[in-house]
C-alpha cells in the first residue's frame, strides 16, 4: 500500500453535519527557548492531516514565536523552564510545577491524542512536568506519541512508559541506541550495534508500546506484530512525516 493510500484511509472524511472538534483534537507538549520549529510542525501536521484542533503546550519563552508561525494553533505557555523557575521563590517552585501539570491535565479530557517531546528540551523542570503529564495521560488511557526529548526522559526512566501499549515511540538512530542501552539490549550507547536490534525486541523490553525504527525502510512493532513501510518517492516521503499524528488521533 502506498503512503498516499494509507494516509487517505487515516484522514477522517469531511461531512456536512460535522462540527469543529469532531474530526480530531490533538495536543502537543514541547517547545523551548531554542526549539520552536519542531512543536509547530507537529501541531500543524496534525491539522493538515485532518484534525480540527491542536492545543500546544510550551514554555513562556517559546509561545510568541510559535503563535506567530500559525494562528490556527491554540498555544498554552504552561511549561516552566529552569530559567523561569529560578526567578520564583525557592519555597514556591514545587507549587509552580504542580500547577503547570494540573493546568495541562485539565485539557487532557478534551483531547483525542497527545504528542510529547518535539522541541521539549532537557531542562529539569520541563522534564519533570512532562513525566507527570505522561502519567496523567496514562491514567486517562490517552493515545501518546513520544518524540525528541520525551524519549530522553524514557531513556532516563523507562518506567515512564513501561507497560503502556497506547503509546508510539518515534526515536531517531541515537535515541534508539539510547533506549537499547537503557534496556540493556546493547552494552553501551552504540548506534551501529543498536541498529541490529529489531524494534519488536525493544518494544518487549519496554512493556510493549509501539516502537518505530526509522531508516530507508521504517519498521513498526508492538512487540508481537511488525510491519514495514517504504516511501519510494519524494512526495511520499513528505507524506510519511504526517502519519504519526494522523494515526494517533484516530486511535
Amino acid at each position: 500500500m502506498s503512503a498516499r493510500s494509507l494516509v487517505s484511509r487515516l484522514i477522517p472524511p469531511l461531512a456536512g453535519h460535522s462540527h469543529k472538534g469532531q474530526q480530531g483534537r490533538v495536543g502537543v507538549v514541547g517547545g523551548s527557548f531554542e526549539y520552536t520549529g519542531a512543536p509547530y510542525y507537529a501541531g500543524i501536521s496534525s491539522l493538515k492531516t485532518g484534525a480540527d484542533l491542536c492545543h500546544l503546550f510550551c514554555v513562556e519563552e517559546a509561545a510568541v514565536p510559535i503563535k506567530s508561525y500559525s494562528p490556527e494553533l491554540i498555544v498554552h505557555p504552561l511549561l516552566r523552564s529552569d530559567a523561569a523557575l529560578a526567578r520564583c521563590e525557592e519555597s514556591k517552585r514545587s507549587e509552580v510545577l504542580t500547577e503547570a501539570v494540573e493546568r495541562i491535565a485539565q485539557v487532557l479530557p478534551r483531547l483525542d491524542s497527545l504528542v510529547i517531546g518535539p522541541g521539549l528540551g532537557r531542562d529539569a523542570s520541563v522534564q519533570e512536568i512532562a513525566r507527570k503529564v505522561i502519567a496523567k495521560a496514562r491514567e486517562a488511557n490517552l493515545p501518546l506519541v513520544l518524540d525528541g526529548d520525551a524519549l530522553y526522559l524514557v531513556s532516563v526512566d523507562p518506567d515512564t512508559v513501561k507497560g503502556y501499549r497506547n503509546a508510539i515511540l518515534t526515536p531517531n538512530a541515537m535515541e534508539y541506541a539510547r533506549l537499547c542501552a537503557t534496556t540493556r539490549l546493547v552494552a553501551s550507547i552504540d548506534v551501529a550495534q543498536a541498529a541490529k536490534i529489531p524494534p519488536a525486541q525493544l518494544s518487549e523490553a519496554l512493556g510493549f508500546p509501539v516502537v518505530i525504527q526509522k531508516g530507508g525502510v521504517d519498521t513498526f512493532s508492538d512487540g508481537k506484530n511488525s510491519a514495514e513501510a517504504f516511501f519510494p518517492t519524494e512526495q511520499d516521503l513528505c507524506l510519511s512525516s504526517d502519519l504519526a499524528c494522523a494515526n494517533s488521533f484516530m486511535g
